[in-house]
């Protein structure tokens, strides 16, 4: 594999971490620090869209500032937010267990939506925004299965309280689209716009 850029990974998500190895990539990586709080009144895709903008900008203050990570004009920096929504409602990380089950009840025996925006820029020439959307079903769940589930601390730090990834599975009826994309990352949308931008040859 040539790389014309190098790749920085602003985020210090473990899972995009796994995923960007699992593709056999060259990266650094760090994280940045935004408020991630929702505006009241905002939709879902304004929300990703304004969270997104915020990471890439914030990275990009480092890429161009910070002498520690030793970003150059050859760097391209990768951010991304995932989130899940059913209707125009953000289902976040979950305060505490009784928001978890409020969660999980709702989402029982319905579809809802897991958006990944991501961005992949170098402040520059390259400026490459996407939103990438999975709809998923959940079986019908009983109070005990919901209660199981939670028996186990997965749901902790995880939008919609849940994990397609690990014992969440079992809650999973179907999913259309990138399975990866409800994890946190698409990464066969990632992995061809890497190509496509030229920032790394086969």
């Amino acid at each position: 594999m040539k790389y014309n850029y190098k790749i920085n990974l602003a985020s210090q998500s473990q899972r995009r971490i796994d995923f960007l190895n699992q593709l056999k990539l060259q990266f650094n990586h760090f994280s940045v620090d935004i408020d991630e709080t929702q505006k009241e009144n905002e939709l879902p895709l304004n929300y990703l869209r304004r969270i997104v903008n915020k990471k890439k900008e914030e990275a990009l203050k480092i890429y161009h500032s910070d002498t520690t990570i030793a970003l150059q004009d050859d760097n391209i920096i990768l951010v991304a937010d995932t989130i899940v929504v059913l209707g125009n409602t953000i289902l976040q990380k979950p305060r505490n267990k009784e928001e978890a089950k409020s969660f999980l009840t709702t989402l029982s025996n319905r579809w809802h939506n897991v958006i990944t925006g991501y961005a992949i820029s170098n402040g520059n020439n390259i400026n490459q925004y996407k939103f990438i959307t999975t709809e998923v079903l959940f079986k019908k769940l009983s109070q005990n299965e919901i209660d199981f589930y939670l028996s186990d601390d997965e749901y902790i730090g995880k939008a919609g309280a849940y994990a397609i990834q690990g014992l969440g599975a079992f809650m999973i009826k179907k999913f259309v689209g990138s399975y990866s994309n409800v994890v946190g990352l698409p990464i066969m949308e990632v992995f061809s716009d890497l190509q496509e931008l030229g920032i790394i040859e086969i």
